[in-house]
């Protein structure tokens, strides 16, 4: 075997390896991202209900508002504050981390 084809078929095969690891990679990524956009959906959906409850229990009585709110109610929509608040922070610290990869 010639070497210049010898040289031709390992690129060819390289070439290939590492279009299948694009793929593979790609797949990953993409598996993680529709993982974190159906964990969004979830709470983008509890958000809405917890609104609309709010929104129910809410009763406005001669210019001011009285609310007659479940207590439960109140810790829960505390507790996805607190939760909200850790994942914004989480991503502000990758979409910081990522920035500084770009530079380098």
């Amino acid at each position: 075997m010639k070497p210049r084809t010898a040289f031709s078929s390992i690129r060819r095969a390289s070439v290939v390896v590492q279009c299948l690891v694009r793929i593979i990679v790609s797949r990953k990524i993409y598996a993680a991202k529709k993982k974190e956009r159906e964990e969004q959906a979830v709470i983008e959906n509890r958000m809405n209900m917890m609104q609309q409850t709010l929104d129910d229990a809410t009763t406005v009585m001669g210019g001011g508002t009285v609310f007659s709110v479940d207590e439960g109610l109140l810790d829960e929509v505390e507790t996805m504050f607190e939760y909200l608040r850790k994942e914004i922070g989480e991503e502000i610290e990758l979409m910081s981390s990522y920035a500084s990869l770009d530079r380098i």
